[in-house]
């Protein structure tokens, strides 16, 4: 592929990104984050990948109500293990 020039289009931007599970808070505490992120995604702007070990790190709060809500939150947003 070579250099855009005049006249072309720049390719689309796509970030990746692993999420990490400290952010499941803010996609199940802040409206505004999870709205933007949501966007982001259904754009193709963005995707975010999880793994099993933020699955089982997010399981592991002790809070009964976002022990529930965290994992949802990150299969809702996220691509990977789940």
């Amino acid at each position: 592929m070579g250099l855009v020039g005049e006249g072309q289009a720049c390719p689309p931007v796509v970030i990746v990104a692993v999420i990490d599970s400290n952010a499941v808070d803010l996609l199940v505490d802040d409206e505004y984050v999870r709205e933007a992120i949501r966007g982001a995604i259904h754009d193709g702007r963005l995707r975010l990948l999880s793994t099993s070990v933020t699955y089982d790190q997010v399981g592991e709060t002790k809070d009964a109500r976002r022990r529930g809500a965290l994992p949802a939150a990150l299969s809702e947003f996220s691509e990977g293990a789940g």
